[in-house]
Order: structure tokens, then sequence, then C-alpha cells
């Protein structure tokens, strides 16, 4: 009996373990979606190299925008280096794009979808995100899922609208869209 119950807790704690190893906990999904993405960064044509911040869209009566706005503040404090990158991230609103230098878009933001894209491509920004609609309409270049398989889409539209390239190594790795 009492073995049963070991074996029981085991494997919960290795179930619990591996979904958020695979990016399954949503708690922890937004940083695991941009490490993915910053991991990207030096493929795309385009993007400017060296020290770099990232705005994270948030809205207070969004309570998953302010959670991923801390995880990736907290994550990136200090910088972060990735190959010819190193970034660090901020919370901002859309107004306040043109003072960061990439947008991340968590998941839930629907709504600010089209306000982010009009911003960023009247000031060249990269926008990424962990929410596929966002590129299905056209409205952010890059989106990277991890939900138990790495889904990660590109939008030649909105790339074109800021002067982004998918370079050739990305090509045979993401799905490209419109």
């Amino acid at each position: 009996m009492i073995i049963r119950s070991m074996r029981a807790v085991s494997q919960l704690i290795v179930s619990v373990g591996l979904a958020g190893s695979l990016g399954l906990n949503s708690a922890h999904a937004g940083y695991k979606d941009f490490d993915v993405l910053a991991r990207m960064l030096h493929f795309i044509d385009g993007v400017p190299q060296g020290e770099r911040t990232v705005g994270v869209i948030v809205d207070p009566s969004v309570p998953s925008s302010l959670t991923a706005s801390e995880e990736l503040t907290d994550a990136l404090s200090g910088g972060k280096s990735y190959k010819n990158h190193t970034l660090v991230a901020r919370a901002i609103t859309p107004s306040e794009i043109g003072s960061v230098d990439f947008v991340f878009i968590p998941e839930g933001m629907a709504s600010y979808h089209k306000s982010v894209s009009v911003e960023a491509e009247r000031t060249g920004k990269l926008t990424i995100t962990n929410d596929p609609l966002c590129v299905e309409r056209q409205q952010c270049v890059v989106s990277v899922r991890r939900r138990g398989r790495t889904e990660i889409l590109w939008s030649r539209g909105a790339a074109d609208r800021v002067s982004m390239g998918l370079g050739e190594t990305l090509k045979a790795l993401v799905d490209e869209r419109p």
C-alpha cells in the first residue's frame, strides 16, 4: 500500500514536471514561448543587433498580460544574451511602442492586435507573440507556441510592412503565411 502511494506521488511529480518542461504550464508559457523567439532573432533579416529592449504590451484589465510582463522582465533582468542580442524587457502600452526595439504581444491581448500592428508599422518594429491569431490576421510578424510541440508561424505581409525578412535558415522551420 505504501509503495503504491509512493509510486502515485512520483508519477504525479513527473507528470507535472513534464508538463512544465513542454510549455504546458500556462503560468510560464509566455516566457517559454518568448525564449524560443529570442533564439531565432539572429536568423531574421532586418533585426538590429546589440542591446535591445523588448516592450511587453500590457493592460491592467487583462491579468495574463501582467503575468507575461512580470515573467519576461524577471527572466531578462540585467540583460539576457542570445547570440548577437542582449535583451531586457519592460511593460508598455501601445502608445509606447516607439520607445522599444521589439514588441511582444502576449496571449489574451487580441483586442490590441490591430492598434499594435499600426504603431509597429509606423515605427518599423518587429512584433512577436505567442498568439497565432495575431499572425493569421497579419498583425504580428512571428508567433511561437510550445504546447506539446513547437509551432512557429511567420506572416510575410506583416514582415514586409516593417522591413523584416525570413532568413534562409528559418524557412525550413516555420509555417509561412501570406
